[in-house]
C-alpha cells in the first residue's frame, strides 16, 4: 500500500522515477495506491514492462499502470485485468506529456469513473498496437476516455469494444485526431474470464488479425517474437500475428 501525496509518490507495488529498468514475468496483484495501484512511471521514466499479469489492484488514478510526467515506457505482452480505479484509468492512465508504446497487451475487465481501460489526458499520445481493449467499464468511456483535444492516442491493429465512436471525453469525437487504422470491434472470445483465463479460443477474431510491424510518423514498431507464455509469434510462421498478450487456445 502507498497512500502518499499523489503528485509525488505512488505505485502500490513498484515506482519508477527517472529510471529505465526492466520489469518482466511477474504477477502484480492486490496492491493499493493513490496513483498507480500496481505500477507508476513518473519523471521521465522509460522502463520496459513486459510479460506480466497485473490484476486486482486499486487506486484513485491508474489502478493497473499510471504513466505520467513525460514518461515513455514500453508496455509489451501484459495481461492487465480486473483492476479498479475510483477516478481515472482502471487499466492504464496516461498523463502529463507521456508517450508510452503499448504492444500486444490484453486490457480487460477493468473499472473506473473515467476510462475503464485507458484514460489519456494533458497532452498524452500513447501508441497502441496489436492490443485488446475489451470488457472494461466506466461511468465515462468504458474502453477509452480522452480528456483533452491535445491527447491523440494512436490505435493500430487493435480489438476495441465499440471502436472510436465509443470514445468519451473532450478529446473524443470530432476533436480526436489520432491515427486509427485496421482495428476491429469484435468480442475476442476469451476462453474463461470467470476463472481468469484470458487466452483466446480458436475462433477468436483476434487470431491472425495483427501485424508484425508498422511505421508511424517515421518510427517503426515491431511485435515481440514470443507471446507472454513463451509461444512463438506468429504460430504457425508465415501468417499474421494474433492480437493480445497470448496466442489462441483450443
Amino acid at each position: 500500500m502507498n497512500n502518499g501525496d499523489p503528485d509525488h509518490t505512488g505505485g502500490g507495488a513498484i515506482c519508477f522515477m527517472n529510471a529505465s529498468p526492466v520489469l518482466t514475468k511477474c504477477k502484480i496483484s492486490n496492491n493499493i495506491s493513490n496513483t498507480g495501484g500496481a505500477v507508476i512511471c513518473w519523471d521521465n521514466a522509460s522502463p520496459v514492462i513486459s510479460d506480466n499479469i497485473i490484476t486486482y489492484n486499486s487506486a484513485i488514478d491508474g489502478a493497473g499502470i499510471y504513466i505520467g510526467s513525460s514518461s515513455n515506457p514500453q508496455v509489451i505482452n501484459n495481461i492487465i485485468i480486473n483492476n479498479r480505479a475510483s477516478d481515472n484509468g482502471g487499466g492504464i492512465r496516461c498523463f502529463a506529456n507521456s508517450r508510452p508504446i503499448l504492444v500486444n497487451n490484453t486490457i480487460a475487465n477493468n473499472k473506473a469513473v473515467y476510462g475503464g481501460g485507458l484514460d489519456c489526458r494533458d497532452n498524452c499520445d500513447p501508441m497502441i498496437f496489436n492490443t485488446i481493449i475489451y470488457g472494461n467499464s466506466a461511468d465515462n468511456g468504458n474502453q477509452v476516455y480522452i480528456d483533452d483535444a491535445d491527447s491523440d492516442p494512436a490505435f493500430c491493429y487493435c480489438d476495441i469494444e465499440g471502436g472510436k465512436d465509443e470514445f468519451k471525453g473532450i478529446g473524443a469525437g470530432n476533436s480526436y485526431n489520432g491515427i486509427y487504422t485496421k482495428n476491429i470491434e469484435n468480442d475476442p472470445l476469451f476462453a474463461d474470464t470467470a476463472h481468469g483465463n484470458f487466452n483466446m479460443m480458436n475462433n477468436s477474431p483476434c487470431f491472425s488479425h495483427g501485424a508484425d510491424s508498422i511505421e508511424i510518423n517515421g518510427s517503426w514498431y515491431y511485435v515481440p517474437f514470443f507471446d507472454m507464455e513463451g509461444n512463438p509469434r506468429p504460430n504457425p510462421s508465415g501468417i499474421a500475428p494474433d492480437v493480445g498478450a497470448t496466442m489462441r487456445r483450443k
